[in-house]
């Protein structure tokens, strides 16, 4: 065998090599962290409008299956804490947060007339693309040996925010404001691949989680000014004046 064939033969043999190393686009970018706050316009002394609250945390509906993933999670925990902070800037005095209404007491109720139950419905749905299976490649000389996945299209986010407050013991809603998400057409493109025959939508991939991140932030702000504006002390004030009623009819209060 020749020196020049033996050289041939050692270029192949170490650009097979090459090829069966070649993996999977991996992740570059990083997720963003957020915007999800929001800064009262204006505050008076803790306490001072004479009025506890028992403040529900934030909770989407049961069907919401992304509820514990970022960017959605941080959403949810962000706009718990700033209605802690509307309420405090209001000057009300907060007992909780509770995880969920069902976990206040008793007492709780009994101490506090008026709760804020705050329901998160949001909505995503992919409208064009999806996943993109890539079936094993049979070409030995192929760059990429293929038997993976890329996810890429245009997702749909709608839905809608519900700020409540209610009576505690019923749960009867005394106010009420309910904030439409603008729907928006989303377009995402993840920067990994995956394994072949993924489903669901990758979250955990920054050119996903990105621009769903953005959205959301998009409306967040406008959406706690409604709750400020709502939480008025008049308002609040103003409703509580059914609450023995409400509590009397319900057999809660005796004559």
């Amino acid at each position: 065998m020749t020196t020049r064939r033996i050289f041939a033969n050692v270029a192949v043999i170490f650009l097979l090599s090459l090829m069966g190393c070649i993996t999977a686009k991996k992740i570059t970018s990083t997720l963003i962290i957020p915007d999800y706050d929001f800064s009262p316009p204006s505050s008076v002394a803790s306490g001072s409008a004479g009025i506890k609250v028992g403040l529900i945390e934030p909770n989407y509906d049961g069907n919401f299956i992304y509820s514990n993933k970022s960017p959605f999670g941080q959403f949810r925990k962000s706009m718990g804490s700033d209605f802690e902070e509307i309420l405090t800037s209001r000057g009300f005095t907060i007992k909780g947060p509770f995880e969920a209404y069902d976990l206040m007491t008793y007492s709780d109720k009994t101490e506090c007339e008026l709760g804020l139950d705050i329901n998160i419905d949001l909505n995503i749905i992919e409208t064009s693309g999806g996943w993109d299976h890539i079936p094993p490649q049979t070409n030995p000389y192929a760059m990429r040996r293929g038997n993976y996945s890329r996810y890429g299209g245009t997702l749909n986010l709608s839905g809608k925010i519900t700020i409540a407050v209610i009576e505690t013991f019923t749960r009867q809603k005394l106010l009420v404001k309910s904030i439409p998400v603008p729907q928006e057409n989303i377009v995402v493109q993840a920067e990994a691949d995956y394994n072949f025959n993924s489903i669901g939508v990758p979250l955990e991939d920054p050119g996903v989680h990105n621009p769903i991140a953005a959205a959301l932030s998009n409306f967040y702000k406008s959406t706690m000014k409604r709750g400020y504006d709502m939480l008025s002390k008049e308002e609040l004030a103003h409703v509580q004046t059914q609450v023995a009623e409400i509590r009397e009819k319900a057999g809660f209060i005796k004559r």
